[in-house]
């Protein structure tokens, strides 16, 4: 089930979502149990000021059932700018930033950004299993539909994390692995 909502005046963005997997067990060990769910909410907001620089950023809570007795839980939350300097050219900036997991789950949830394991399997809280990551960019456009970007990424894992990485083909990251990463992008609005 998925519920969201927006509502946008003038300068000023809001969104608040909500979503439950019921009896997804996708980060539940395979000979544990198909019945856990998995919950998110997460809120956003953006504004304008003078039409030149935005300023934006998001909360997600997420919980997952691992087991009929574990659970994980994780917060994060992202703050960006996006400012017009002068004419076809912006400069953008965004900070991201993962709490440690919380709960009592020694099982751990993969993939881009997954979720380290909260306690060890006798049950004593690991820490350190957060991260954080830099952006800076600047963008040139050509036209109202046609623009290009170039940006800098920084992820830092913290000591117990391997997962915040910038793309899902990073892998074999040791815990607290660093990405550092260039990009460059092209865009055009059909």
């Amino acid at each position: 089930w998925s519920f969201a909502g927006t509502y946008t005046a003038g300068p000023l963005g809001i969104g608040l979502g909500y979503e439950v997997h019921q009896k997804f067990g996708a980060y539940a060990p395979a000979s544990c149990c198909n019945s856990a769910d998995d919950r998110a909410w997460g809120i956003s907001a953006a504004y304008t000021f003078a039409g030149k620089v935005k300023v934006g950023g998001t909360y997600m809570d997420s919980k997952y059932e691992t087991s009929p007795i574990h659970e994980l839980k994780k917060k994060t939350f992202t703050i960006g700018l996006e400012w017009n300097v002068a004419g076809p050219h912006e400069i953008h900036a965004q900070y991201a930033w993962a709490d440690d997991s919380k709960g009592n789950s020694p099982f751990s949830i993969g993939g881009n950004g997954g979720v380290e394991p909260a306690t060890t399997a006798t049950g004593i809280p690991i820490g350190g299993t957060g991260g954080d990551a830099w952006t800076i960019g600047y963008r040139y456009n050509f036209s109202k539909r046609t623009w290009i970007k170039v940006a800098y990424v920084r992820v830092d894992n913290d000591n117990n994390s391997n997962s915040y990485r910038i793309a899902n083909t990073q892998s074999g990251l040791a815990n607290a692995d660093n990405v550092d990463s260039v990009a460059f992008r092209i865009g055009h609005r059909f």
